[in-house]
């Protein structure tokens, strides 16, 4: 056995391992996130709103993306005049808020 066996049991080795699974996890957050501002940016407040709600009901712990998702939230429901939303949105949001 050369070299070339070793490295095939290097691969073998390292596909036990399930540590992608955060960062898969963590990519589809994010595509989540910019597919609800893509909808924002077509004037489509509803399905922005609720793709922005997918981001934060996707996130296993508070994190960036559920933070910048109530963001959006906050200032979607701003605009549309519906203070009670917004500032039930404002506090989720300062919640998920890291010190």
């Amino acid at each position: 056995a050369g070299w070339g066996a070793m490295d095939d049991d290097m691969e073998d080795y390292g596909f036990e391992y399930s540590d992608e699974e955060p960062e898969e996890e963590d990519v589809d957050i994010e595509n989540q996130y910019y597919h609800a501002k893509e909808s924002l940016e077509n004037g489509d407040h509803a399905a922005a709103l609720e793709g922005f709600a997918a981001v934060v009901d996707m996130q296993s712990a508070k994190g960036e993306w559920g933070f910048k998702a109530l963001k959006q939230a906050v200032k979607i429901r701003y605009k549309m005049g519906q203070c009670g939303e917004m500032m039930e949105a404002y506090r989720d949001m300062l919640g998920t808020r890291r010190t």
